[in-house]
């Protein structure tokens, strides 16, 4: 499953995806380009010069899907393999697809596998998964994380209760401290959640499922 130096196109809207599947494909001998999103996808893609033997893309991703990507890569290099990756259900295509989250095994046994095989046709790209399936998924994981993000508040509010009117005793503190600081951190992944949604409602405006 290790590589003899292949180029591997790597995009994805997660930095810290992109650093570990670089990671891994580095340790066996491929050549990882990393972009952060589709159009720097793109853009690198259009500067590279030498061949860029796979793609692998994530499929949801804000502004621009990876089946997008996909297509346009292919136009512009014929000879590429690619494969998507992705942690929705939701997902259809014809490509070979990667389920997230994977192993390092998995993943390297997917690259290697579709590197050796032939390049996918135009049409092998022109299925997207269901726009309303995807919108469907995210929604989900919005209401999801604002769930979650309403438990520590709802402790919050029942530790504030608990502490004498005055100057909280130091445990009373503590325990506002700590009830806060978790509040604060679901609510951020709240907001990540809610402005992913919002991206890919805008991205797909207007379009209909396939």
């Amino acid at each position: 499953m290790a590589g003899t130096g292949q180029v591997v196109l790597v995009v994805d809207d997660l930095q810290i995806s992109l650093d570990a599947i670089e990671t891994i494909l580095r340790r066996k001998d491929y050549s990882p380009i990393t972009a952060l999103g589709p159009l720097e996808a793109l853009k690198k893609s259009r500067e590279f010069k030498g061949d860029i033997h796979l793609l692998l893309t994530d499929v949801v991703m804000p502004g621009v899907d990876g089946c997008t990507l996909a297509q346009q890569i292919l136009a512009e290099r014929p000879q590429i393999r690619i494969l998507l990756m992705s942690g929705y259900s939701t997902v259809s295509s014809p490509l070979p697809l990667l389920k997230k989250p994977f192993r390092m095994l998995q993943l390297l046994a997917e690259v290697a596998k579709v590197i050796g095989g032939p390049p996918p046709l135009p049409s092998d790209v022109l299925v997207k998964p269901s726009l309303r399936s995807l919108r469907t998924a995210l929604r989900a994981e919005a209401d999801e994380a604002h769930r979650r993000c309403l438990e520590p508040s709802r402790e919050l509010l029942k530790v504030t209760e608990n502490v004498p009117s005055g100057i909280p005793n130091p445990d009373g503190s503590f325990q506002i401290q700590r009830v806060g600081s978790e509040l604060h951190r679901r609510f951020e992944k709240y907001q990540r959640a809610r402005k992913k949604l919002d991206d890919r409602l805008f991205a797909t405006k207007g379009q209909i499922d396939s």
